[in-house]
């Protein structure tokens, strides 16, 4: 059994590092030129982490009804819950899942979901794909794929059958209303299954449809799949997510047409041919697509060829090729490609990437590579492609003594490296944390970031952030400090402060959760200085073996600028903020969501908000 530090140890270390960390912040802040607006990163070309909880690559289920899991992480900008995208089979179930912010401390962008599902009809015996395509607010993308079987006994005929409603209503600030019914069914006898799923939505307001179709309303198809399966083969036709696993191709969403596939354990291929919504040449077009994934295993390894023709009348075609394979130090992916268009001009793309240990240090890498005359490059993993580009990273985990950790990386990217494109844009950031515990349960951490950017105008920025968190027995205490600051060739420097706290509080004796938030901020820019600041309160509580659960939100936030003379009015917001998600049985449940807002600049006034949403089983 580990002994426990004295306390008095523990004291002197955490004097000691307070002390460090003062003088550090003193010099850094001093000594940057320093940020942006706030504490927004100025170069992230890092995508998001998919992480999987449940179940892993390969599980094999006892259960129909298996239960997903995923985390999702991006620390630089951010994820949007709307950029999120989740596929079982092919089938788009995103607006089934359920989706929770786990990083309530903080003020700004969401950077963790919680993302789960359950299916509503009993899934087939058999093997299962799933696919995750999630996009961070810095435009980086990233797909993960992996399968899992469901080992369960079935009769030899069976029919099941699924219908759900969500009806939305929103008074505040401007009145809508939204209706989408979803169905679900299925038919199996002996080997054979017959799947159908369609999704409708009626709405008051114009979208997609432009002129009223029912009545007063705007009703829309918005997606309809049918399906047929044995042991060996697949056939479906309709709205299909592609389940297309490449590094160097962002593909497959939103395909629409017919898809043929055979599946076992050592040997998958897949044919499709239908149409797809791309941005290739001015503007959004339907492009006519064909082509075929062809899979197989090798010893440690798989291997992966692919086809793609994309295009009507001028169509463009793609050969790709890609290897992945574990050896006893590590693993390596690597994939080629080779595209061209139809006047006969072609190009290729590269990506390797793997990830080994050395003297206990976990190193990962990953490269990528395309050429000026690849004719893809606007679903090109790489953003703005056009001209060639590369992107790569470097990035270590070192375990240090005493339970301290050390993680650097490095990532550049450029484009347009022929001089193809009027302007080029070069990218490279380097990050540093170091982390530690003075006790178990109180944590410390040390980190630096920096970035360049080079492309209309040359921009550097540096981040220094330190802080500490503490864990009671029912709560948390988490203090974070950031100095950061930008330097704009064009437009001076700006130098800013953050400081934020964090306190979590469970109350078990009245099933109370509640999270309060204080962050505040100092911006020195060239032409004026501003300060912010920004309390949130919030309230969770459980009723009735959770039948209903509230939630009860209190905000405040103040701005105030200063020029070289003297404050000038800022603005004052004050909200509050109210959730009740009523669960009235086993298959009908109703969220409300109802707030109001008093705001004051150079006059004040008054805002509200109302929604309701109803969501159903009916059959």
């Amino acid at each position: 059994m580990k002994k426990k530090k004295p306390v008095n140890k523990i004291k002197k270390k955490t004097k000691a590092f307070f002390v460090q960390v003062f003088v550090c912040s003193i010099l850094c802040f001093s000594l940057f030129p320093v940020l942006a607006e706030e504490t927004s990163i100025l170069v992230d070309i890092e995508p998001p982490q998919i992480n999987i909880i449940k179940p892993v690559e390969g599980e094999e289920i006892i259960t129909e009804f298996p239960l997903l899991e995923v985390k999702l992480i991006d620390q630089e900008s951010g994820i949007s819950e709307e950029k999120i995208i989740i596929t079982i089979d092919g089938i788009d179930v995103t607006g089934d899942i359920e989706i929770e912010r786990e990083d309530t401390e903080n003020i700004g962008p969401a950077r963790i979901w919680q993302v789960r599902y359950q299916p509503s009809i009993p899934l087939n015996p058999g093997e299962h794909r799933v696919q995750i395509d999630v996009e961070d607010n810095a435009g980086n993308t990233r797909r993960k794929q992996w399968c899992f079987f469901v080992q369960v006994e079935k009769g030899e005929t069976g029919w099941d059958l699924d219908l759900n409603n969500k009806l939305s209503y929103s008074y505040l600030p401007l009145e809508k209303l939204k209706n989408i019914s979803t169905l679900n069914t299925n038919y199996r006898y002996k080997d054979q299954l017959l799947l159908f799923r369609f999704q409708t939505s009626a709405t008051d307001h114009p979208g997609l449809v432009l002129e009223p179709n029912l009545g007063e309303y705007y009703l829309r198809l918005d997606n309809f799949t049918l399906g047929w399966q044995n042991k060996e083969y697949g056939l479906q036709y309709g709205n299909i997510n592609l389940p297309f696993d490449s590094g160097l191709l962002h593909f497959a969403l939103g395909f629409k047409g017919i898809c043929v596939d055979k599946v076992n354990p050592d040997e998958k291929w897949k044919l499709f041919q239908g149409i797809t919504a791309s941005s290739i040449g001015l503007g959004l077009s339907v492009m006519n697509t064909y082509g075929g994934i062809y899979q197989w295993r090798k010893g440690t390894g798989t291997k992966q060829v692919y086809f793609l023709d994309i295009g009507k009348q001028s169509s463009t075609k793609l050969l790709g090729f890609q290897d992945r394979f574990v050896f006893s130090q590590g693993l390596v992916n690597y994939e080629l490609s080779y595209g061209q268009d139809s006047y006969g001009e072609g190009g290729g793309g590269l990506r390797l990437q793997g990830g080994t240990s050395i003297f206990d240090i976990l190193l990962d890498t990953d490269f990528l590579y395309f050429q000026s005359s690849y004719p893809l490059t606007d679903i090109a993993t790489i953003s703005s492609a056009r001209g060639g580009a590369y992107k790569y990273s470097i990035s270590g985990h070192k375990n240090l003594k005493d339970e301290k950790k050390l993680i650097c990386n490095y990532s550049r990217q450029e484009n347009n490296l022929e001089s193809r494109e009027r302007i080029s844009t070069k990218r490279q950031s380097v990050q540093i944390d170091y982390s530690g515990l003075f006790s178990p349960d109180f944590k410390w951490f040390l980190g630096y970031q920096g970035g360049i950017v080079d492309s209309y105008d040359k921009s550097k920025q540096q981040i220094f952030k330190f802080g500490f968190n503490r864990e009671y027995e029912q709560g948390s205490l988490r203090n974070n400090f950031l100095f950061t600051g930008n330097t704009f060739m064009n437009r001076g420097d700006t130098r800013s402060f953050q400081y934020s706290s964090a306190y979590n509080r469970v109350f078990p004796q009245l099933d109370i959760e509640t999270n309060s938030i204080l962050q505040y901020t100092i911006i020195d820019k060239t032409e004026k200085k501003e300060d912010k600041l920004e309390l949130r309160i919030s309230a969770d509580k459980t009723w009735f073996s959770e039948l209903l659960k509230s939630r009860i939100v209190f905000s405040y936030k103040t701005n105030r600028e200063k020029n070289d003379i003297l404050w000038t009015s800022g603005r004052d917001i004050l909200d509050l903020e109210t959730y009740l998600n009523i669960r009235v049985n086993e298959n009908n449940s109703l969220k409300l969501n109802a707030g109001v807002s008093f705001w004051e600049k150079e006059s004040s006034g008054r805002d509200y908000k109302f929604s309701l949403s109803w969501q159903s089983k009916i059959l």
